[in-house]
């Protein structure tokens, strides 16, 4: 192992062909067995089908189309296009087959929306859990970082995307080059092997597949097709890459090409099931149990399709008994001349079936939604709703999802992060290789940005990680608030604090949600030092203190404050000021100390728009105007100069 790389891992790549499957590799006699079968194993065959749905490709092996023709590829279209010539057997190609096993025209990719869905809930960009690190911020703030150089959410979008239309996945990380990565393992050509029965956690995981390689035959002058197998086995102590072999009748001699001792004393791999499932290897998809009327929605609406193609050219009716020529033009500009009592005309489409058919298949689209849970948006009466209303209709979308969370969390991001941290340790802390010497490394992650006391941005390298071990996930709401929403959870919270039936941390953390507020305790710090700078300011306007002076205040008059005092008595009518006027009040001495207003100006505005405030009370506030007028001209003098 070079130094500062734990595991330099290979990619998969992209997945082509067969591979075989099963129970895991333990014995290369049952790697012989295995291998000497076609296809792939019952498992692989029913993921690969899950797999298909998932893409709308599940009617991709059918030859037959819909209308009873050979199904045709793209080059063979081509052909057809260009020659403008079906060629023999290209038509009437199955008209006997039963629907069933035909390819319908236009598949509707439900399934795809449906996990989609979910997965948007789970880990999109504002839906994503924070992940948090308890009583160790040294170790959160490192999280924080790796997350950011992993690409963390992205990648589990993907793994969702893969679980949930499979019903499971792997996950594992390497450090390349010192820079954290996360690697995907596609379920189908994936076989883990569990350290128990009762256990998600891997003793080993095989990677076995076939992919194929172009390679010139040199009799025949052309590129053609191999296929090659790939084959990848990682376990607590190493992670082998074996040489690919071409695909034989015969079972493969393994040599392995690249061998990583990466030494942690675990699988640097977790495995996840979407939904828990006892005794099986994967769990259930998210379109489990609805599949048939997956493909009945297909089918209906393949058949109203064509129904509505077929029909849609009027078909001429003529009833005379005079001979027509057989080549008789039809159409608005090639009249047809009958006998007296002859009579022709167009049947018109009623579109009854095809009305049918779409109507049935939208039936079945809201049954499949309804089994799984999932819930689309809809236009609605274009009314706003606030986000209690939204959660309501979206209830058993909500649930479900809540399973997903805990079974995501618990199952794959938390002991993968967990993995990681320990790994890193390892890394940094160094270990005894084979040949005796001390292999240490070190792990790269961006700098985390925070800002200092004075608001300015600061930059903090990140050199060690700490020894925090407790993850949680904090999870977001599932629909933002609306200023209903937060309108009335202030009124509320206010309601409460006023008539002291809870205190002002409980009011602050009830309303700080509403205003996207991570720290409700901070929140209520700085309300109390603005309500106690305000009380102070309200007593020097009382006692008639110069500018910039103030009087020591307690903090009430806020409307968060813990216990709110009586009334203040101030200088507007006997009664107490509110924070615009103080704020107004405050804005006028400030402009007449800098000029901005006249002294006498601001004496009569101040008398104006605060009744109870004198004249002589006025001019205490305001200050001695010969002292004003003096500083303002010595200002502008030093100005000039």
């Amino acid at each position: 192992m070079s130094s500062g790389t734990l595991v330099d891992w290979s990619a998969v790549g992209t997945v082509f062909g067969a591979t075989m499957g099963g129970g895991a590799i333990d014995q290369p006699a049952d790697v012989m067995g295995r291998l000497h079968r076609l296809g792939m194993s019952p498992r692989q065959l029913e993921l690969n089908h899950l797999f298909s749905i998932y893409r709308a490709q599940q009617y991709s092996t059918c030859s037959t189309e819909w209308d009873g023709s050979q199904k045709v590829g793209l080059i063979d279209r081509e052909a057809i296009n260009t020659g403008s010539y079906i060629p023999p057997g290209f038509y009437d190609g199955g008209a006997m087959l039963p629907l069933r096993f035909r390819k319908p025209t236009a598949p509707y990719p439900l399934a795809r929306v449906i996990v989609d869905r979910f997965t948007s809930l789970l880990f999109s960009e504002k839906r994503h859990p924070r992940v948090k690190v308890e009583d160790d911020d040294a170790t959160d703030d490192y999280v924080a970082a790796l997350l950011e150089a992993s690409r963390f959410w992205p990648v589990w979008m993907q793994a969702r995307g893969l679980g949930g239309s499979m019903g499971s996945v792997a996950v594992g990380f390497a450090f390349l080059n010192g820079k954290p990565h996360l690697e995907l393992f596609d379920p189908r050509w994936a076989t883990p092997t569990f350290v128990s029965r009762t256990s998600s956690e891997l003793k080993r995981l095989e990677v076995l597949y076939q992919y194929p390689r172009e390679l010139f035959d040199g009799e025949t002058g052309v590129w053609r097709e191999v296929p090659y197998w790939y084959r990848r086995v990682i376990d607590a102590e190493r992670d082998i890459v074996y040489r690919s072999v071409p695909v034989t009748d015969e079972a493969p001699v393994w040599q392995v090409e690249n061998e990583v001792v990466h030494g942690l004393g675990e699988v640097p791999v977790v495995w996840i099931q979407n939904t828990p499932t006892q005794d099986d290897v994967d769990g259930d998809s998210d379109y489990h149990g609805v599949l048939d009327m997956l493909h009945a929605i297909d089918q209906l609406l393949a058949q109203a399709q064509i129904g509505t193609i077929a029909n849609a050219d009027p078909t001429l009716v003529i009833s005379t008994n005079a001979d027509l020529p057989p080549d008789l033009a039809k159409g608005s500009r090639a009249p047809i001349k009958l006998p007296g009592d002859g009579k022709a005309q167009y049947l018109e489409l009623q579109g009854v079936g095809a009305k049918a058919a779409t109507e049935l298949a939208d039936l079945y689209r809201r049954r499949v939604l309804e089994a799984c849970h999932c819930v689309l948006e809809d236009g609605g009466d274009g009314k706003e709703r606030t986000a209690t209303e939204i959660e309501r209709s979206y209830a058993a979308m909500v649930a479900r999802t809540d399973v997903l969370r805990e079974q995501w969390s618990e199952c794959g991001i938390k002991p993968l992060l967990a993995k990681m941290l320990r790994a890193i340790r390892t890394v940094e802390q160094g270990r005894v290789g084979e040949d005796g010497r001390v292999v240490r490394g070190m792990v790269s992650v961006p700098p985390h940005v925070e800002r200092d006391a004075s608001g300015r941005i600061v930059a903090k390298r990140l050199r060690d990680v700490g020894d925090g071990e407790i993850i949680e996930l904090v999870w977001p709401a599932y629909f933002e608030p609306t200023i209903t929403d937060a309108d009335t959870a202030v009124k509320t919270a206010s309601a409460a604090l006023v008539g002291k039936l809870v205190d002002q941390e409980t009011a602050v953390a009830y309303v700080a949600p509403y205003f996207r507020v991570s720290d409700p305790k901070a929140m209520a710090e700085r309300i109390q030092v603005a309500a106690a700078k305000q009380q102070a300011l309200v007593g020097g306007i009382e006692a008639g203190l110069p500018p910039g002076e103030t009087v020591e205040g307690d903090g009430a008059g806020s409307p968060f404050a813990a216990e709110a005092d009586d009334e203040m008595a101030g200088p507007v009518g006997g009664e107490s000021m509110t924070g615009i006027q103080i704020e107004a009040l405050s804005s006028m001495i400030e402009n007449v100390a800098a000029g901005k207003i006249q002294y006498d100006s601001g004496v009569r505005l101040m008398t104006t728009a605060f009744p109870g405030i004198s004249e002589a009370k006025a001019q205490s506030l305001l200050g001695d105007k010969d002292d004003i007028e003096a500083a303002l001209a010595e200002k502008a003098a030093a100005e000039a100069k």
